[in-house]
């Protein structure tokens, strides 16, 4: 089920007043899973706080049509992109990386080197893969995690 773009609005407000950004919200299989970010990272008393308000408006807007499960948390070590923007936030970090690689999929652990959003053919981003650098379109990206690094 897709959330309504008033109730996504609302979401994000009510992390903003908690202090944190609503970086990705979902609903699936009965559990809606909202991840939140700040620039200090998330408390657990941060999420205990939009997990209240949160289902305080959910309750008023009569969310959902049985039970469901509300899951509030942050994005974690191995965090996922959700915008183009976290590239550009993570530059120089390992990320694990699955992309459309002339017409395979790939999943490589890699340094994420450069983002250039402005790009003539679409945004790019430049890796480096075992000593060589490659330059993978951003819309050929399925998925990206930072990789933790010991």
């Amino acid at each position: 089920m897709q959330l309504d773009e008033e109730v996504r609005n609302e979401l994000k407000a009510i992390a903003v007043r908690c202090g944190c950004e609503l970086l990705h919200a979902s609903y699936t299989g009965g559990v809606l899973k909202l991840i939140l970010d700040s620039e200090n990272g998330v408390t657990i008393d941060e999420c205990s706080r939009v997990s209240r308000e949160a289902s305080a408006y959910l309750d008023v807007v009569d969310f959902g049509t049985g039970n469901y499960t509300l899951e509030v948390t942050s994005p974690g070590l191995d965090r996922e992109f959700y915008s183009a923007g976290d590239y550009d936030r993570f530059l120089g970090s390992q990320v694990r990386i699955s992309w459309m690689d002339e017409n395979k999929k790939r999943t490589d652990v890699a340094r994420l080197l450069r983002y250039e959003p402005a790009a003539a053919a679409g945004p790019v981003i430049e890796i480096e893969l075992a000593g060589d650098v490659r330059e993978v379109e951003l819309s050929s990206v399925l998925k990206t995690r930072l990789e933790p690094e010991p």
